[in-house]
């Protein structure tokens, strides 16, 4: 590697985004969903709600950063819960004792490092691996839909060309400078219906391409390892296509539903609030003054009232986020008594459901917040009572799936033993 290639530059945003279309499919523009690292940080997130405030419409702008805070967290539950469903289906055990390529979490595949590249600055080549990433578009996705006839895919699509800014910040921010190791300049999609598809593909990737595989990371797909920042997870694929090196990411229906393509701006928003570990919201508008608060309570009663709370039901998902939002600000100003109406109506709908037993980290969540808006109004007595249900179902769900991995486990050898084309455990 070059001195240069290491060294940060100043970075030209010169790359425009790129899409295609080819006969047979849709190729949609989607973003790209990256694996970042942010740590959490609660001065930062205030700071970044603050400075919301400095805008032209300050009370509103604050309400929009908090309101996109609130909406990540509460997808977060929806992305655990979606996991931990994903872990009782039979054939999770085999996916769990794969090993991916290239998966460790300082590996990662590279660009070729050509011999003009020492000449150039690395915004130059940047620049450079851009223009190869736009060559290798049609061939990437003629290989996707090569797969699609074998597996059949639920969706498939490319998203646009990383430009040469974004990529430098990439660099930055994983690679301390080395644009090298950004490999998702050019990359496609694929949405696969089950953990049998995903295998499928996986195993058709390695024995069709084998040669051209420079990654297969699926790391955040296992049960115990971290999820990427927000709470999603997806097996990525770096494959060679014409000396460039693309990205192919494999998302599982269950989880991309949740938001689809707006799963990116979950994750991009967790980063740029620093969110890191945060399960609760209200606690981060403490260094917000008293006037600012009263003023987005002004706010946000308008916005979510449009709605009446008794309304509410689950496919409001837009609605509840309000919701969520005005009870974090009423927590934070003392209004207790309405913080607890609002909590109540979420956790009374998570438990009312027919799925209700796939949606436990919500119901815990919301009735974690009803338990502590409780407490602040020293009903005591109603507080113990919930937090004594909330503790019963909790072990009666981990009663549950204990079961359930005792009652596959005898079963997972014969599954191993079955898939063990794909890889060697």
């Amino acid at each position: 590697q070059s001195r240069d290639l290491c060294a940060p530059s100043v970075a030209e945003r010169s790359i425009g985004a790129h899409s295609s279309m080819c006969s047979g499919f849709s190729v949609k523009q989607v973003q790209v969903y990256p694996n970042d690292d942010v740590s959490s940080c609660t001065d930062a997130i205030q700071s970044q709600i603050a400075k919301r405030s400095t805008a032209h419409s300050p009370v509103k702008q604050s309400w929009n950063a908090y309101n996109t805070i609130c909406r990540s967290i509460l997808y977060k539950q929806q992305y655990e819960d979606s996991f931990r469903m994903l872990q009782k289906e039979p054939i999770f055990p085999y996916l769990n004792a794969m090993q991916g390529t290239s998966d460790g979490p300082e590996e990662s595949a590279s660009q070729n490092n050509r011999k003009a590249y020492l000449k150039m600055t690395r915004t130059e080549v940047a620049q450079d691996l851009a223009k190869r990433a736009t060559k290798a578009v049609p061939e990437l996705v003629n290989i996707c839909r090569e797969l699609s006839k074998v597996v059949g895919f639920t969706q498939i699509g490319v998203g646009p060309i990383k430009g040469t800014f974004e990529a430098e910040q990439k660099a930055d921010r994983k690679y301390e400078g080395n644009i090298l190791r950004v490999t998702d300049f050019c990359r496609a999609f694929i949405i696969l219906e089950d953990i049998p598809a995903l295998l499928a593909t996986i195993e058709l990737v390695w024995v069709s391409l084998g040669p051209s595989v420079r990654r297969i990371k699926l790391s955040t797909l296992k049960s115990g390892n971290e999820s990427l920042p927000g709470g999603y997870r997806d097996c990525k694929i770096n494959i060679d296509v014409s000396g460039h090196i693309c990205e192919i990411q494999l998302h599982l229906s269950c989880m991309w539903n949740i938001c689809n393509v707006g799963g990116y701006k979950c994750y991009s928003d967790w980063n740029e609030y620093s969110l890191g570990f945060c399960d609760h919201s209200f606690d981060l508008l403490n260094g917000i003054d008293k006037k600012k608060i009263s003023s987005m309570i002004t706010v946000a009663e308008k916005i979510a009232r449009i709605t009446p709370l008794e309304f509410l039901f689950w496919g409001k998902k837009k609605e509840i986020v309000n919701y969520f939002t005005l009870a974090g600000i009423y927590m934070r100003d003392g209004q207790y008594g309405k913080a607890e109406d609002i909590f109540k109506e979420p956790f009374s709908l998570c438990r009312s459901r027919s799925d209700s037993s796939e949606h436990s980290c919500e119901i815990l969540f919301f009735g974690k917040l009803l338990e502590r808006a409780l407490r602040q109004q020293k009903k005591t007595g109603e507080a113990e009572e919930l937090a004594k249900s909330l503790l019963g179902f909790a072990q009666e769900k981990e009663e549950k799936e204990e079961s359930i991995w005792e009652s596959i486990s005898y079963a997972q050898q014969a599954v191993i033993d079955t898939f063990d084309t794909i890889f060697d455990p």
